[in-house]
């Protein structure tokens, strides 16, 4: 297993693309995590700075902020869609809201496998705060629907999550010991071991 090193655009938007890019490939990153925009000049200008320096892309799905679901469904695939046709190594996306019901975080989930399937571009759910994922305790009701999500899920925690000792057990007893949720929590208690 190759393990893969990402830099985040994130706090560094005043940067000109081929200088962010040649101190990232500098630095020894593998690649980028970044929105793309819909402009197609503009996001082609970002794809070619990537692959002058030989940098990958994970692309960051976060700005659909509309309060109405209607809205917010359609503006959330328009997104997807978007940077999808960059074919990244996967969309990284922080899903729904923490005020919607299961019912509608549900659906933008669906959204998301659908257009995962159609473009053949994994879509990955970021744990974040005021996201569908915010917590273990509420995220437990979607895992235990869908497995797909957990999956995703797991890997994005032991990343990223601060207080990975004590609150992931939490998760990992959530997670149950029953089929695959068992053998992808074995699987996440190795990761954890090695942290």
């Amino acid at each position: 297993m190759k393990l893969l090193f990402f830099c985040p655009r994130w706090g560094q938007e005043h940067t000109d693309w081929d200088s962010f890019c040649q101190r990232v490939k500098n630095a020894g990153y593998d690649g980028v995590e970044v929105s793309l925009p819909y402009d197609e000049q503009e996001k082609n200008h970002i794809l070619q700075s990537l692959q002058q320096y030989g940098l990958l892309l994970i692309a960051q799905h976060w700005e659909t902020v509309e309060k109405d679901f209607g809205q917010h469904c359609q503006q959330f695939e328009q997104r997807l869609r978007n940077l999808a046709s960059a074919k990244p190594l996967f969309i990284n996306t922080q899903t729904g809201k923490d005020y919607y019901d299961f019912e509608k975080n549900a659906q933008l989930i669906a959204l998301a496998d659908s257009v995962a399937k159609e473009t053949g571009v994994t879509i990955v759910h970021e744990t974040h705060r005021g996201k569908f994922s915010f917590a273990a305790h509420v995220a437990q009701q979607y895992f235990e629907k869908s497995l797909t999500i957990l999956e995703a899920q797991l890997p994005q925690e032991a990343r990223s999550y601060e207080a990975i000792g004590t609150d992931y057990v939490a998760m990992l007893e959530i997670i149950g010991e029953d089929g695959k949720a068992g053998a992808l929590k074995k699987r996440m208690e190795k990761v954890l071991a090695k942290v």
